[in-house]
């Protein structure tokens, strides 16, 4: 998710200008083996993922020139936001003279939030009028959750369970080089 206000435009906005991404995603896996027999195995094995990125720009993302944005306004909000929820659920039984049961649950959240404003940029809220707000901030919340059932029954049995969530997670507020007259000034990540 992307949202951004190109190389070479000129504002003059009297009120906010708001330049926002959000992204939230919800990912859920599950997996089930029940078995029964003189000899008996159960093994399941579930994994929900995402991979996401999210970014808010003043000035062209992704290029390495100077932003070049000018903009005269009462108050400015560059923001970034992303959640991720993965939740994974595995259950493995057996029953036999002989059992076994292996329940395996992953997660794995990757994400990317970059609230910024590019290099080169002139910004004015200074106005008498405008509350002269500048503000760039970026947030990610991962939420990873797993669940394993391991169940095995019988003369020689036995369960085992492995629960793994991974989270990657890159959350960035920048400013480039920049002329900036504010009355109020919130950079956060």
């Amino acid at each position: 998710v992307t949202s951004c206000v190109k190389d070479g435009a000129v504002l003059v906005i009297a009120g906010s200008t708001i330049v926002a991404a959000a992204a939230n995603t919800k990912q859920r896996a599950e997996a089930n083996s029940n078995t029964a027999g003189l000899v008996a195995a159960g093994i399941s094995q579930s994994n929900a993922s995402s991979n996401v990125t999210t970014k808010a720009y003043l000035g062209t993302p992704d290029l390495l020139t100077s932003g070049n944005v000018t903009l005269t306004g009462g108050s400015l909000s560059v923001g970034a936001v992303g959640m991720d929820e993965n939740f994974a659920e595995t259950t493995a039984g057996s029953v036999g003279g002989i059992s076994v049961a292996a329940a395996t649950a992953e997660t794995s959240t990757i994400s990317t939030t970059i609230a910024e404003i590019k290099s080169g940029a002139d910004i004015d809220l200074s106005g008498a009028s405008k509350t002269g707000v500048f503000r760039v901030a970026a947030e990610h919340t991962a939420k990873p959750n797993s669940a394993v059932y391991s169940l095995a029954g019988g003369l020689f049995g036995g369960a085992g369970a492995e629960v793994d969530n991974t989270v990657t997670s890159t959350v960035k507020a920048t400013v480039g080089d920049v002329d900036v007259v504010a009355k109020d000034l919130t950079i956060e990540a």
